[in-house]
């Protein structure tokens, strides 16, 4: 069964919240993700710092480091969870259940290609 990401921009209205419901918020996810486990659909994820990382780019002879990930935008990817399914309809379903829509974020669905070893053993033969 194919591994999907199931990727979650920033919501910047979190950070205005009183801690009753940045409590609330982060309980519903928990409830979310133990359904999910308890379903052996997650094989994984994590909330990211809110920094928007950096984007490295060019060649070995030029290298450009920025801010990242869209300095004009400030979009951030805010968290992901690693998810088994069927196909992208699946995927999709386990995504329209994530509590991240009920507060304005949106959920981006994203097929694994494979992983590390598939990839070493397509270029070793």
């Amino acid at each position: 069964m194919p591994d999907f990401l199931l990727l979650f921009d920033d919501v910047p209205a979190h950070r205005k919240w009183d801690p009753a419901t940045a409590k609330a918020v982060a309980d519903s996810y928990v409830a979310w993700l133990r359904g999910l486990a308890a379903g052996g659909v997650v094989k994984g994820g994590d909330r990211l710092t809110m920094d928007g990382g950096k984007i490295v780019s060019g060649t070995a002879e030029e290298m450009t480091v920025l801010d990242g990930p869209y300095p004009e935008t400030k979009e951030v990817l805010g968290g992901y969870v690693k998810v088994s399914a069927a196909d992208y309809d699946a995927a999709v379903a386990v995504a329209k259940t994530c509590p991240h829509l009920a507060h304005g974020g949106t959920v981006q669905v994203r097929q694994v290609f494979g992983t590390a070893d598939d990839h070493l053993e397509e270029h070793s033969e």
